[in-house]
């Protein structure tokens, strides 16, 4: 599928607004080659989406606000790439190793495209895992950008969602972005990273940007 404005977006996966999207098991990828142009769109209005990879023997058991991965001695792969975009509230992945390639999770995303679902409105993007995070451009086609971007207030007042990172390394390059903006009315948004290492090149940019009356949100990094 394809995205085209005059036809609107295919290859959608989705829920009913408030309901939970889960994807538990092995290696997950969503979306093609990174350098293709059809992406796989994941969408939750209003609720989470959550992503968990394993590779050995345990259970996940959901907690009330994700899934706990405490029983598994090793965490499998997840791969987001080929233009895809994830939307909803909560993001929430847990997995042994993530990359971000030339795609993008963006609450608010169909909102933006001017499609009938609820605007941004508070949540988080929790990420956890155990071995790296990497996040790479070039920018994807349908927003110009590859990475995460939380944003809200303006056209409809709401929350920046919030953006939780911790992991063994985390990585951006080739123009990558970790990004909150907040646009009007509403509170702004926390970035947390907590990684041992950490390491953005390359034209990558992590950033909470405010452009609305009040202080913005914090960023903060806690690297060994």
């Amino acid at each position: 599928g394809v995205f085209d404005p005059a036809v609107g977006i295919t290859n959608v996966l989705q829920v009913p607004a408030g309901k939970t999207l889960s994807f538990v098991g092995g290696p997950i990828n969503i979306g093609a080659a990174p350098d293709a142009f059809a992406g796989g769109f994941l969408l939750a209005p209003g609720g989470p989406i959550n992503i968990v990879s394993v590779a050995s023997p345990g259970e996940a058991r959901f907690d009330g606000t994700g899934f706990s991965v405490d029983s598994f001695a090793r965490l499998g792969g997840i791969n987001i790439n080929g233009n895809s975009v994830i939307d909803g509230k909560e993001v929430f992945i847990r997995g042994g190793r993530l990359v971000i390639e030339r795609a993008s999770i963006l609450p608010g995303f169909f909102f933006l495209s001017g499609f009938p679902v609820v605007p941004p409105n508070g949540g988080v993007v929790n990420i956890h895992t155990s071995d790296s995070v990497t996040i790479k451009g070039p920018p994807s086609d349908l927003n110009g950008f590859s990475g995460i971007l939380t944003f809200a207030g303006n056209p409809v007042p709401g929350d920046v969602p919030h953006i939780s990172i911790k992991s063994s390394s985390i990585s951006l390059s080739e123009g990558a972005v970790i990004q909150t903006v907040r646009l009007g009315p509403g509170n702004p948004a926390n970035v947390s990273l907590e990684p041992d290492t950490v390491d953005i090149r390359n034209g990558a940019q992590v950033n909470a940007q405010n452009f609305f009356q009040g202080p913005g949100g914090t960023l903060t990094v806690k690297a060994r």
